[in-house]
């Protein structure tokens, strides 16, 4: 993004440029399961619905076999499978020192971004455009 002054001659000036950039990884909680062949097995379902089903008092049986006959079980399966494929990673980050972290945020904030400026951004349509 840039912010530019027009002069009453038509002479453009470039004011400030902004760039950002995302250094982060985006997770695909799919492909870490795949990567590291995470697999849900029928008791570690069935132990969670048990676990569930007793604390709120439901028929567990019940549930179970509903769950295969309507397809949630492997539905279940899937999700606990992202679910602990998301829990391994998040195992895995290492914490900074605080030190560290305090000099990141000496260095840059959101708010030092915003500076105040009388500066206007002319665009096509705004008032003054001839």
């Amino acid at each position: 993004m840039a912010e530019v002054t027009v002069s009453p001659a038509g002479k453009v000036k470039v004011d400030r440029v902004v760039c950002a950039v995302d250094c982060g990884y985006a997770v695909n909680p799919l492909t870490v399961a795949e990567q590291l062949e995470i697999q849900v097995s029928d008791e570690e379902i069935e132990s969670l619905v048990r676990e569930q089903g007793d604390a709120v008092g439901d028929d567990v049986d019940d549930t179970l076999l509903r769950l295969r006959e309507t397809g949630r079980f492997e539905a279940l399966r899937d999700d606990l499978r992202l679910r602990n494929a998301l829990d391994r990673v998040a195992g895995e980050v290492k914490r900074i020192p605080r030190e560290l972290a305090d000099a990141r945020e000496a260095i840059w904030t959101p708010d030092k971004e915003k500076q105040q400026t009388d500066t206007k951004l002319w665009t096509p349509g705004s008032e003054g455009a001839t």
